[in-house]
């Protein structure tokens, strides 16, 4: 029962990770495309296979399976994403600070591979209500009134609550136990 251990290949080095993203980019069409007339699984499985070539033949040593540079870009993608969304996060803060580390090399191949659906944008086209209404309000320009737009009033302002009646259901000597600490529904012991 003694099976040959498996052996294991050695770890992706960052020029290969690097080629493996810049075919992934050439192919992305293919790789990221919809099944579809034309993107079928065969064309899929094939691109990865001509991608596992073009790594081997430009790394001789180490030989890749298709599937281990497929498996690989996925691990490549969600290492980017992170860095990516942290790099965005960086350069929308405010408050000063230093500037952001840029993008690593790899990672901003990867980031046009996968275009900017790192985080969440909104809804691609769409206009935000709120901006909509002050477009509305002020006009295109940014020109208050008829010249600059549809002259929309504000909303009226909500009335205020009625005043809330005097209560007198507490006398005032229970009022000055209360703000002691007393509490005279209490039991004492």
């Amino acid at each position: 029962m003694n099976s040959p251990k498996r052996k294991r290949k050695p770890n992706w080095t960052q020029d290969q990770l690097l080629l493996l993203a810049q075919l992934v980019l050439e192919k992305k069409n293919i790789i990221k495309g919809k099944f579809r007339t034309g993107i079928s699984s065969k064309t899929k499985r094939e691109t990865w296979e001509r991608i596992c070539l073009q790594i081997n033949a430009a790394f001789p040593l180490v030989s890749r399976t298709p599937d281990d540079c497929e498996r690989r870009w996925y691990a490549l993608q969600s290492q980017s994403r992170i860095e990516i969304a942290a790099f965005k996060r960086a350069s929308t803060a405010t408050g000063g600070g230093s500037a952001p580390k840029p993008l690593s090399h790899i990672a901003s191949v990867v980031y046009s591979v996968i275009g900017s659906d790192t985080s969440i944008t909104g809804i691609e086209g769409a206009t935000d209500p709120a901006m909509q209404m002050l477009m509305e309000i002020e006009g295109p320009n940014g020109i208050p009134g008829p010249s600059g737009g549809s002259h929309h009033p504000l909303p009226a302002p909500l009335p205020l609550p009625a005043p809330l009646p005097q209560s007198h259901h507490l006398p005032l000597p229970s009022v000055l136990l209360l703000v002691q600490g007393h509490h005279p529904w209490k039991k004492r012991r």
